[in-house]
């Protein structure tokens, strides 16, 4: 009995973890994408799982910035 709450509590550890990062994720993309960071969590956390989806279909293109500034093409 012991060896399944045991894998249990391991089970359940491993999920909260891997959500907690997923959330921070999706709050660090959006901000990097220019959109509010909060509302793309709300929208994952209520809508879950099909809000991820959601998100990833609606975010938008990330372009990059050369590390000097200015333009990438001269």
């Amino acid at each position: 009995m012991d060896s399944l709450f045991l894998l249990s509590f391991l089970v359940l550890a491993l999920w909260v973890g891997s959500y907690v990062v997923l959330i921070r994720w999706v709050f660090r993309d959006a901000e990097r994408r220019g959109h509010d960071g909060w509302r793309a969590v709300a929208l994952v956390s209520m809508l879950w799982p099909a809000g991820l989806f959601l998100w990833l279909m609606i975010r938008s293109d990330l372009h990059l910035a050369p590390k000097g500034g200015g333009s990438a093409w001269g």
